[in-house]
């Protein structure tokens, strides 16, 4: 009946793996999802999701440097000396 309607099969592994991936892609502690499948250690996640752990870590590096330029500091270091001053300067003025 499946077939005829064109429908594919889900094997449960196939339902495990999703479970899996599904609970990486809501952030879920990677020991969690490890733990909750029954694996020794998260180096079976790694090596089993791999696909989801690869795009995690893109995400991830992309806030970690949106974070970073949004910070004081980060900013100052692209600027020169001159433009440095200033903004302290405005800085201070504010703060009065």
């Amino acid at each position: 009946m499946l077939y005829e309607l064109g429908i594919t099969s889900v094997t449960m592994h196939g339902l495990r793996h999703t479970h899996g991936s599904v609970l990486l892609y809501k952030k879920v502690s990677i020991y969690y999802v490890s733990e909750r499948l029954g694996h020794g250690d998260i180096e079976t996640i790694l090596l089993e999701y791999s696909h989801v752990v690869r795009e995690l870590r893109v995400e991830g590096e992309a806030a970690t440097t949106a974070t970073f330029e949004n910070m004081v500091v980060y900013k100052m270091c692209k600027m020169d000396l001159k433009s440095i001053v200033f903004y302290l300067k405005l800085k201070n003025q504010k703060k009065r």
